[in-house]
């Protein structure tokens, strides 16, 4: 039945003993597919029912590869795209059976379809979602029915401030826009004990035990792994055996894997897909990158601080907020080739230096970005918006 239930799990969105819920909420999004706007709303969606909420997800399009890991009823309108013109009525019509007190939508484009939606069915309180930079919305089309969306909404929650800065700049009323940190399971991603662990988790992973960086981002333009390749030649010069792990889906086409022959790095760089063993990948390595040319505030530099790991990331978006320069890693221009290249090996030749990084960093991400917190923080928004209203 469209927008019926994939899998009930009422027992699982219902709060701890003892906490009453006194509220519902219900998150749009696209699919749940292997990203980090999913994985966002997987894990708060999860936590909200420990603060007093009861949760749900309804998918526009397919349920999506990670629709198993939604512990909360998921609901697919099984939608084909943007102009379906089933789109607006199954959603209104799902969102008004459903009676939630709060919708909040996520992702490029969806928050305009949502926001009319909710309003049609009555919804008080419509949160729309801002996880990017503006230079990062693909195309005019795009970046007009994120405006709209925001219009419409109570509230625009974003990732960062740096992004909601930059959508102020470009317009929007910065007082509606309100920061919440997305959070990562410190628990999961818990760094390896000792050297020896982490040669233990090479083993086991069949990866060598040399000095390691690693990429956990899809393998898409934005992210800039083919700038990335590059700056790795300057690595494989200097630090001996050095390798570098790119984990993710290929966006590309083949053109990542294509630019490592190339470049003959192939030898010193493993392209491993797309990957449920990441918090052991990390635990594996010594220092996470990311290159990319834009983004919110990423999830892999949240979970590459939680791991332990030192971080070396282009100063873009929200970034700069979670990791601090010199103390938990090294932040460098976007597109600088050799400014990536220098900071990797500066670090991957010192594993002391790394390591001191890592555990500030991993400090920082249990005090800062912990699911809980972010959990916490988004129910406290929630109810505030409903107390007064707006």
């Amino acid at each position: 039945m469209v927008g019926g239930p994939v899998r009930s799990a009422l027992g699982s969105a219902l709060p701890q003993a003892g906490v009453a819920v006194v509220q519902r909420v219900v998150f749009v999004l696209p699919s749940l597919q292997r990203g980090g706007a999913e994985g966002h709303v997987l894990r708060l969606s999860a936590g909200l029912g420990a603060q007093g909420w009861s949760a749900c997800v309804v998918t526009l399009f397919d349920a999506g590869p990670w629709a198993a890991r939604c512990t909360v009823p998921l609901y697919c309108l099984g939608c084909t795209g943007l102009r379906d013109p089933r789109l607006l009525p199954r959603l209104r019509s799902c969102l008004a059976r459903l009676r939630p007190d709060v919708v909040h939508s996520f992702l490029f484009g969806m928050d305009s379809i949502s926001m009319v939606a909710a309003g049609l069915a009555g919804v008080g309180v419509k949160l729309a979602s801002c996880r990017s930079m503006p230079d990062g919305v693909p195309g005019p089309r795009h970046k007009l029915l994120e405006k709209l969306g925001a219009r419409w909404a109570t509230r625009v929650v974003c990732c960062a401030d740096a992004v909601a800065d930059a959508w102020a700049a470009e317009g929007a009323d910065r007082a509606r826009y309100v920061t919440v940190y997305t959070g990562v399971d410190v628990d999961a991603f818990s760094p390896a004990a000792s050297s020896a662990k982490r040669s233990a988790v090479r083993r086991s992973l069949g990866m060598p035990d040399v000095p390691t960086a690693v990429c956990t981002a899809n393998l898409s333009s934005v992210k800039r792994h083919g700038l990335l390749l590059r700056a790795f030649l300057r690595v494989t010069g200097s630090v001996k055996e050095a390798r570098l792990v790119l984990v993710g889906r290929d966006d590309s086409s083949g053109a990542v894997a294509g630019m490592a022959e190339e470049l003959g790095a192939r030898t010193s760089v493993d392209l491993l897909g797309p990957r449920d063993d990441v918090p052991a990948i990390l635990r594996a390595s010594d220092v996470g990158v990311l290159a990319s040319s834009t983004e919110g505030l990423p999830n892999a530099v949240l979970e590459y601080m939680a791991a332990g790991l030192a971080v070396v990331a282009t100063d873009v978006g929200g970034v700069g907020e979670a990791v601090e320069r010199g103390v938990t890693g090294l932040l460098v221009p976007p597109k600088d080739e050799a400014a990536l290249g220098d900071a990797l090996v500066s670090l991957l030749s010192d594993p002391e230096r790394a390591s001191c990084m890592g555990a500030a960093g991993r400090r920082s991400a249990v005090s800062r970005f912990a699911i809980g917190r972010s959990v916490r923080d988004h129910a406290e928004l929630y109810a505030s918006l409903l107390e007064r209203g707006a």
